[in-house]
């Protein structure tokens, strides 16, 4: 090979170079540095040849101290290609998951007819028991506007959201139930689950499908259960609840009352975010049952179930549950009526009954004439004979085993939180 050919080699391993390092330098984009470094690695792979063929000692050695300058540059290169090369996918795999999730979502969506399907209600304030009250403010806020907007023009704007609070079991829902089956409106029904998404940005767009859908049902109530879930004051909510508070915000100042009501439910509504108690203009406090309250309860329910209580006994009763919510009543009630199985698993002695032309076996003492020692495991099935009425000793052996779900100190809470923000239901 003579002298110009190998100085051609030479000239064409640097312009390599160069061409493959300004490109490198040029952008941060990986494709665009990868195609850098590989021109880079032919001008080396060029120069190496030329430096084979180089028969001069002089030219020969200033050409290694190229290549050996090259290659630390190319070693760097390929440290920093790699790192780019493992973030570039990193990012890539994000955006291929968040795709698939936002496809899954959409999916999963286009196959449910509604996203928020509406209860059928058909309770009434005359069939809840007690919170006079509230079911007046209820019907002035709730009921009257729904039934009748003609009524509430111009300035006499009602109130778009309602907050219903107080210790639990105490009948909030079963209250908003009732001012959809008075007002004859739709009622929807929103938790934590309906509107909090896994899918990144989808939980705001399920607010405004939430206010849209709404607006074509109304009038309308959108019943939102454990307000304070969602909406919370807490500093560490995370990114998805303070957008979709935000969103709430937004649909809150953005629809004019328009047949549509908000009624909020919550156990605590000293968590709420202040933003969000704001846009819930009266907040209602569902107390516990006072005794009278609580005898009406008792009879009421006991009135389908057989028993031997007297006035005094329910009246005593009564007195002995304050400071049980509506909801712990009742369980104390099925519990009552499970004591005669807990007697009947104790039993020793049963005694033979005839009874429709069949033998049947009931509880006795173990000085009965007609005991006979054994066990409700011993008796056929089908020849157990209970006793169905529920006695007052029932419901006093069950009753030390009752929790309440509220203390006094509790109590005191609400008291002092409606004293400065709400309305004594």
């Amino acid at each position: 090979m003579n002298t110009e050919q190998l100085e051609q080699i030479r000239l064409n391993a640097l312009q390599l170079l160069d061409k493959g390092k300004t490109l490198y330098m040029s952008d941060q984009i990986f494709e665009t540095k990868k195609e850098g470094y590989s021109l880079m690695i032919q001008g080396l792979e060029e120069l190496i040849k030329y430096a084979k063929l180089e028969t001069k000692k002089e030219s020969k050695s200033l050409v290694k101290q190229q290549i050996k300058m090259n290659l630390e540059i190319l070693e760097k290169l390929k440290v920093q290609l790699n790192s780019l090369e493992k973030k570039n996918n990193i990012e890539q795999n994000q955006n291929n998951n968040q795709e698939n999730q936002n496809q899954q979502f959409k999916d999963a969506q286009a196959s449910k007819p509604d996203l928020f399907n509406s209860i059928k209600t058909n309770v009434k304030l005359e069939d809840i028991i007690g919170l006079e009250q509230a079911k007046k403010y209820l019907q002035e806020a709730v009921i009257i506007p729904l039934k009748f907007p003609k009524l509430f023009q111009g300035i006499r704007n009602p109130y778009k959201g309602i907050l219903l609070y107080g210790p639990p079991g105490t009948g909030k829902t079963i209250l908003a139930k009732a001012c959809a089956t008075e007002s004859e409106c739709t009622f929807l029904f929103v938790s934590y689950c309906d509107l909090i998404s896994k899918y990144v940005g989808e939980s705001e767009k399920l607010i405004k499908q939430l206010f849209s859908y709404a607006r074509q049902k109304k009038p309308c109530i959108i019943f939102i259960d454990a307000i304070d879930s969602i909406f919370s004051d807490r500093e560490c909510a995370s990114g998805e609840l303070r957008s979709v508070k935000t969103q709430l915000l937004i649909e809150f100042q953005d629809f004019s009352y328009d047949q549509i009501i908000v009624i909020g439910e919550t156990n605590l509504p000293w968590n709420i975010d202040m933003s969000v108690r704001k846009r819930f203009e009266r907040r209602i406090y569902i107390p516990l049952l006072n005794h009278d309250e609580r005898l009406i309860l008792l009879q009421n329910k006991l009135k389908e179930i057989p028993n031997n209580l007297n006035l005094d006994q329910f009246k005593c009763l009564a007195e002995k549950l304050e400071g049980y919510s509506g909801s712990d009543i009742i369980n104390f009630i099925k519990e009552a009526q499970s004591e005669q199985i807990r007697a009947i698993q104790k039993a020793t002695h049963f005694k033979k009954q005839f009874t429709q032309n069949q033998t049947k076996y009931m509880v006795c003492s173990l000085n009965d004439p007609e005991a006979e020692e054994m066990t409700l495991m011993d008796i056929p099935s089908g020849q157990l004979l209970l006793n169905e009425n529920i006695s007052y000793s029932d419901f006093l052996a069950v009753l030390p085993n009752l929790k309440r779900d509220i203390t006094q100190q509790q109590l005191m809470e609400y008291k002092n939180w409606t004293d400065q923000f709400g309305y004594q239901g």
